[in-house]
C-alpha cells in the first residue's frame, strides 16, 4: 500500500542486520517463525485493515500457516497500520509459543513498509524517528517483548507486483494485500452503518420554561419506563447538574422499576477542563473524542480546500497541490470545539473507548443511540455550521455525518421524540379519560359547526386544562376543522391521544439505591421528619 512519507530528511536504513539478543539458558524447545503481512488505510475516515500469515517452523515438522485479519479505527497514519499488522502477527506467535511450550529463536518479517520497519530499528538503536509512528512502534515493541525482545530479520517486499512478474513472496504478499483491503472496507461499512442499541441522546438546556419542564419530565419518565438508557449533555453547564426535570422523570421511573437510576441515565457533560494538544485535539490520541474531532476537522479541511480551489479557478488561476494547500487535520479550532465534538460523540455512542484493532467484527460504533433530542435551539442559521460549527447542535450534525447511512434522527421537540417512538406514550397516563372523552364529544358535537377551528381550539384547550392536560395546538385545529370531515368522536379520540399531563406527579418515591443508603446509615431525612410530623398530627 502507499506509505505516508514523514516531513523529515530521508535516512538510509539497513534491514535485518541489527545485532540480536540471544536467549541464553532457555530449556524450552526452539521455534522459528515467519510473518508476511500488509495494511490498508482509508485516510478520509481514519479506518483501515490489516492481514497477515504467520508461518510456524518447528524442528522436524511441516510448516504450519496461521492467518489473521483485523480492522482498525482512529489510526492517523498508513505506516502505523502497517506496524499494527506486524505486531498482530507477533502477538499470535507469542500465544502459540506459550500455549505449546516453545521459545522463539528466530523471526523473519516480510512487509512493504520501509518506513515502519526502519522506524522500529531506529527506535531500538536510540536514534530519532518520525513521532507520528509512535503508536505503531509501541505496539510492536510491546509485542516483541513477549517473545524475548530480540530484533526480527526485516525484509522489504515490493507491493502490487503483477503476478506474472512476481516471485513467490511477492505473489503471497499480493494475496494478503487483498485481504487487508477487504478488512479496511469492512471497517468503513461498520462506521457508515453502525448498529443501534437501547439508548438515546438528549442535548438539554439548563434553564427551561414551565411547559418545557413538564415535557422533559414526561420524556425522561416515559423512555426510562420503556427501558431506554438516556445519554445526556447539559448545554453550557459548568457544574454537575443534580436537579433537573428530565433527571426527576428518570428517577421516578427507576423507582417504579426497582432499578438504580444509573442504569437508565448517563451524564456525559464535560464539567472539568481537560488537556488538549495541537489544534485543539485531545492529548489522549485514539479516544472516541479525538477521533470525532480529527475526522470532522479533516472533512472540513477538504471542504475548505474545494472552496479555495473553486475560487482560484474562477479567477483564472491554477489551484495549488492539495497537500501544499491544506494538510489533513490542519484546520484550526480551540479547546471548546474539541470538547463539544467529544460530548456529541458520547451522545451518539456512550462512553466506550476506541480500541485500535478489532478481530471479531465488533465495531466501537455499535450500540449507537436510536435518536438524539436537541432541546437547545442553538443551531447556527442556514448552513453556517457546515464550515464553522460553533454550538453543540452544529457539532452534533457534523459528527452524525460521519455515519453516512446510519439515518439517526435529530429531533427538536419531545413531541417529535414520542412520534418517533410511539410505544412509549403508553407510560404517560391520562386520568379520567372516559369522562373527558364524553365531555369533549358533547361540546364538539354542539360547537364544531358554529365556531372556527381557531376558536374551537381555544375552547378545547380550556377544557383540557381542567384535567391538567394539554395537546398540540395545530393538531386540535386540524381535527376540529369540519372541512376535513372529522366526526366529533374521531376528533375527541385524536385530541386525547395527543394529550400530555401539564404537571409532573409530585412526591414520587426515591430510587432504590438512595433508600438502601438511608436505611443502612439510619439517618433521618427531611422526608422522614415530614412524615413523622404528619403522623403526629393525625393522632
Amino acid at each position: 500500500m502507499a506509505q505516508d512519507k514523514p516531513a523529515t530528511k530521508t535516512v538510509n536504513v539497513r534491514f535485518g542486520d541489527t545485532k540480536k539478543k540471544q536467549n541464553s539458558g532457555n530449556t524450552k524447545p526452539p521455534l522459528g517463525a515467519m510473518i508476511i503481512c500488509d495494511g490498508s488505510y482509508l485516510s478520509e475516515k481514519m479506518v483501515g485493515g490489516i492481514a497477515g500469515t504467520l508461518r510456524i517452523i518447528e524442528p522436524g515438522k511441516p510448516y504450519q500457516d496461521l492467518e489473521y485479519n483485523a480492522s482498525t479505527f482512529g489510526v492517523k497514519s498508513s505506516v502505523v497500520v502497517e506496524l499494527y499488522a506486524i505486531a498482530a502477527g507477533v502477538q499470535l506467535l507469542s500465544k502459540y509459543a506459550k500455549k505449546n511450550g516453545f521459545h522463539v529463536k528466530e523471526l523473519h518479517v516480510f512487509s512493504d513498509s520501509k518506513w515502519g520497519m526502519g522506524g522500529y530499528e531506529r527506535m531500538k538503536r536510540g536514534e530519532p524517528y518520525y513521532p507520528a509512528y509512535t503508536p505503531g512502534l509501541k505496539m510492536l515493541s510491546n509485542a516483541l517483548k513477549t517473545i524475548g525482545d530480540f530484533m526480527p530479520n526485516f525484509t522489504h517486499v515490493k507491493a502490487h507486483v503483477p503476478n506474472s512478474q512476481a516471485n513467490r513472496i511477492e505473489r503471497w504478499h499480493n494475496e494478503i494485500d487483498i485481504r487487508a483491503g477487504k478488512q479496511s472496507h469492512n471497517a468503513l461499512a461498520q462506521l457508515n452503518r453502525p448498529s443501534k442499541g437501547e439508548s438515546y441522546g438528549a442535548l438539554l438546556p439548563l434553564s427551561v420554561s414551565k411547559e418545557d419542564s413538564v415535557d422533559l419530565f414526561n420524556m425522561g419518565y416515559a423512555f426510562a419506563k420503556e427501558g431506554l438508557n438516556a445519554r445526556v449533555v447539559f448545554d453550557d453547564a459548568n457544574e454537575e447538574v443534580s436537579s433537573h426535570p428530565f433527571i426527576d422523570g428518570v428517577h421516578r421511573a427507576a423507582s417504579e422499576l426497582g432499578k438504580p437510576a444509573s442504569t437508565l441515565y448517563q451524564d456525559f457533560t464535560e464539567y472539568n477542563a481537560k488537556s488538549y494538544g495541537q489544534n485543539g485535539a485531545r492529548v489522549k490520541n485514539g479516544s472516541m473524542e479525538d477521533f470525532a474531532y480529527r475526522t470532522v476537522a479533516a472533512s472540513m479541511a477538504s471542504d475548505e480546500l474545494k472552496r479555495t480551489q473553486r475560487e482560484a479557478y474562477q479567477k483564472g488561476k491554477v489551484p495549488s497541490n492539495q497537500k501544499e494547500a491544506i494538510e489533513p487535520f490542519s484546520i484550526q479550532t480551540n479547546n471548546d470545539n474539541a470538547a463539544m465534538a467529544g460530548e456529541v460523540m458520547m451522545l451518539l455512542h456512550g462512553g466506550s473507548s476506541l480500541q485500535k484493532v478489532y478481530r471479531h467484527g465488533v465495531s466501537p460504533f455499535d450500540e449507537m443511540s436510536q435518536f438524539v433530542l436537541d432541546m437547545t435551539h442553538k443551531a447556527s442559521p442556514g448552513r453556517e455550521w457546515a464550515l464553522n460549527p460553533s454550538t453543540r447542535s452544529d457539532w452534533l450534525l457534523q459528527v452524525k455525518g460521519l455515519h453516512a447511512n446510519a439515518q439517526i434522527p435529530v429531533l427538536k421537540t419531545p413531541k417529535a421524540a414520542f412520534v418517533n417512538t410511539p410505544n412509549v406514550r403508553r407510560h404517560i397516563e391520562i386520568n379520567d379519560q372516559s369522562i373527558l372523552k364524553e365531555e369533549l364529544i358533547s361540546e364538539l358535537d354542539e360547537y364544531m359547526e358554529a365556531l372556527t377551528p381557531s376558536q374551537l381550539s381555544t375552547f378545547v384547550q380550556d377544557k383540557l386544562a381542567h384535567y391538567q392536560l394539554k395537546a398540540d395546538e395545530s393538531l386540535i385545529r386540524q381535527v376540529v376543522n369540519t372541512n376535513n370531515a372529522t366526526s366529533p368522536e374521531a376528533a375527541a379520540d385524536k385530541i386525547i391521544a395527543d394529550c400530555l399531563p401539564m404537571e409532573p406527579v409530585a412526591n414520587y418515591p426515591k430510587p432504590i439505591e438512595e433508600i438502601a443508603i438511608e436505611n443502612k446509615l439510619n439517618v433521618e431525612t427531611p422526608e422522614n421528619v415530614n412524615n413523622n410530623t404528619l403522623s403526629l398530627r393525625a393522632l
